[in-house]
């Protein structure tokens, strides 16, 4: 079953509030972006980051094995490249690794061809980092690009507009600088702006809560 980045995140809030209580909890791999589209012979990035029990995004390089699913719409590199293939269709990226003794799992889906946002006459906002956990007051600097789907040439001057929500996850500012609020909270930084009439946003999800400590 595919569990939404809402979901996802709603349980690494209750894991922060938890995590004096628990002894052994599972860590989360998420995969960004979580879904996309693509132009037939199209391509898209696609990265994974590894939570730990606490909330708390854990380092690696670890070994990450990627698939494609139905393996004929398309190929992944090792490092998460994806390429799609001549046809369109649906298919489903899966990353898997290894983490604490048990294997962990996370899945995209993919949408080759045959949608108006690919066919050029729409760009795509991306915005990075997709996902975060802070401590309280923490600050973390978000980036937005705009771009079209079949390049990835940034399309400059354009008004980048930010946004939090809730209100009480934190505070943004026109540069997309997020300082994290005082109390436990999950939520989205969102990036939007106005291009050839109409709204392109993308949304990043952030986890705030009390800084883990060593045990």
């Amino acid at each position: 079953m595919q569990v939404t980045k809402k979901k996802l995140f709603m349980s690494l809030f209750v894991l922060l509030m938890l995590f004096s209580f628990s002894s052994v909890m599972a860590d989360v791999l998420v995969i960004s972006p979580e879904s996309a589209t693509v132009p037939v012979k199209g391509h898209v990035q696609f990265e994974v980051h590894l939570f730990s029990e606490s909330a708390a995004i854990k380092p690696f390089p670890r070994t990450v094995t990627w698939q494609v699913l139905p393996a004929g719409l398309g190929k992944i590199t090792d490092d998460g490249f994806f390429m799609a293939g001549d046809k369109p269709g649906r298919c489903v990226v899966v990353a898997t690794m290894k983490a604490g003794g048990q294997a962990v799992r996370a899945e995209a889906k993919v949408q080759i061809g045959s949608v108006a946002a690919i066919a050029g006459h729409l760009p795509m906002l991306v915005i990075r980092p997709k996902e975060a956990a802070l401590a309280f007051g923490d600050t973390l600097k978000f980036r937005a690009i705009l771009h079209y789907p079949t390049s990835n040439k940034e399309i400059k001057n354009v008004m980048l507009n930010w946004t939090v929500k809730p209100r009480s996850l934190g505070k943004i500012n026109q540069r997309g600088v997020f300082v994290a609020g005082n109390q436990m909270n999950y939520g989205k930084v969102i990036a939007y702006v106005e291009y050839m009439g109409k709204r392109i946003y993308d949304e990043a999800y952030v986890v705030v809560g009390t800084r883990p400590t060593s045990a």
